[in-house]
């Protein structure tokens, strides 16, 4: 047998029902063993141990006598046809030499291609070893797995036994089973619940996917987002609050649902966004919002293409400190800037632990907004659907409005000036992120704004 050395802990590799070396001990479970001689198997957390092999094969024997007496479960998946956690009953374990068993059949499917068992459970309080065992004879097991707190996940306030709060997420080869044939996971420590969740799939992981816990979370629809999608009934669009992740990686989900981080474009918004989310399943966090300055220092736009028509910073924000702060994310509700903005580096957690989640806006389909203009805007008593007719106010900033878009244009010779906008003219004005078209021949710069707010207010400042 080869020994490990962890932290004054001797670590032993020994086969379990035909398995090699994990390799991998989880440092919360070293007080349990520290300075004792345990067994370390593939199959097995931690195990004292306590006899051989031929107590294993004992063991073996005697689970796979008393096979039929396991539920047999077959992958469970959702409306969205990802896999779905299910429940198998802890009232009946099996006992073998004074120990309970629990656990749960299943039979390998006829896989085309190459597609690999992967599978999560939430650890139990108390757990001891778990282990995957065929019908008949024996077999190469799992080979080491991930363990991360259960609140990550979408809905795990729910699974069970709600005492436990770790989910372990594991794979095991393709190559290891044979379709068609039948095999039991096992499981052994003292129950002190009804019930336990599982969840379990076969995919492509590949050998770079085996045991990589993206690969695995991705492969169970682990990473989808944190909360279903939700609607603001004041401009019916869908919003899904994202697993904690960095700027980047929100961003890029986001475009994957369909839309972009949150564009916010009033405080009615941002009180909506903050009192929907900020405190989603009873857990303080940062919200990421579509907003940055990554392209250029302090000129933040949304990654929605929409221009940037209300700001709500935190006092003395944006300050970029310590530099790389391009990214835009909203206090949490117990903070004392609640609700105000600050730019951050691109990352998942602020200095004290709290998560920041994405939060994705999906517009509907042929969204048809409207523009109010402002002011002493003259416009045609009886405008057709949907277009404004071309106003003119000083000094020589000529707006319309189309099909929800603002379109405004202004003589070269101000190029230097800054457009600013507000929707409130109690609030004060703020830059606009915008890109902007000049005609050198006619001398005019034009800029188009998209999904405007419904009242907007504008101005050319010099700087």
């Amino acid at each position: 047998m080869a020994a490990l050395y962890n932290q004054n802990i001797a670590v032993v590799t020994k086969k379990c029902g035909g398995v090699g070396s994990m390799g991998e001990i989880p440092r919360r479970m070293e007080h349990k063993v520290a300075k004792l001689l345990v067994l370390f198997g593939l199959c097995a957390r931690v195990t004292v141990l306590l006899a051989g092999d031929a107590a294993e094969d004992d063991r073996d024997q005697q689970l796979q006598a008393a096979f039929l007496k396991f539920p047999i479960l077959t992958p469970a998946t959702n409306s969205e046809s990802l896999p779905e956690f299910q429940r198998i009953s802890l009232k009946r374990p099996i006992i073998i030499n004074g120990s309970t068993y629990f656990g749960f059949r299943f039979t390998a499917p006829e896989r085309t291609g190459h597609k690999d068992f992967v599978w999560a459970f939430v650890e139990p309080p108390g757990y001891v070893e778990w282990c995957i065992l065929p019908e008949h004879g024996t077999m190469d097991g799992f080979k080491n797995w991930r363990d991360v707190p259960k609140g990550d996940y979408l809905g795990t306030n729910r699974l069970v036994p709600l005492g436990g709060q770790e989910l372990i997420v594991q794979s095991l080869a393709g190559k290891s089973l044979i379709d068609g044939s039948n095999y039991l996971v096992w499981m052994t420590f003292d129950s002190k619940g009804p019930a336990m969740s599982v969840a379990f799939t076969f995919a492509p992981l590949g050998p770079k996917g085996l045991n990589n816990r993206r690969a695995m979370e991705h492969a169970l629809g682990l990473d989808r987002a944190e909360s279903q999608p939700i609607v603001n009934t004041n401009n019916h669009h869908t919003y899904i609050l994202l697993k904690s992740a960095t700027w980047k990686e929100s961003e890029a989900r986001a475009v994957a649902l369909g839309g972009h981080l949150a564009t916010v474009h009033s405080q009615t918004e941002e009180d909506w966004l903050l009192k929907t989310f900020g405190s989603y399943d009873g857990a303080q966090r940062l919200l990421w919002i579509g907003l940055s300055d990554r392209d250029k220092k302090f000129h933040f736009t949304w990654s929605s293409g929409e221009s940037v028509s209300f700001t709500a910073w935190a006092k003395g924000e944006p300050n970029n400190a310590g530099r790389g702060e391009d990214f835009v994310a909203i206090y949490y509700p117990n903070h004392s800037q609640r609700g105000k903005w600050n730019d951050w580096s691109d990352r998942k957690s602020d200095p004290i632990g709290l998560p920041i989640n994405g939060v994705a806006e999906i517009s509907p389909q042929n969204a048809d907004a409207t523009t109010t203009p402002a002011p002493d805007a003259t416009t045609s008593t009886n405008p057709a659907p949907g277009l404004l007719q071309a106003v003119e106010i000083s000094p020589t900033v000529v707006i319309t409005s189309d099909n929800g878009s603002i379109k405004l244009q202004w003589p070269v010779s101000t190029a230097h000036y800054m457009l600013e906008a507000t929707t409130n003219l109690n609030q004060p004005f703020t830059m606009l992120g915008y890109s902007e078209l000049t005609n050198a021949e006619a001398g005019v710069i034009y800029v188009t704004i998209t999904n405007s707010a419904p009242q907007m207010f504008f101005r050319l400042r010099k700087p």
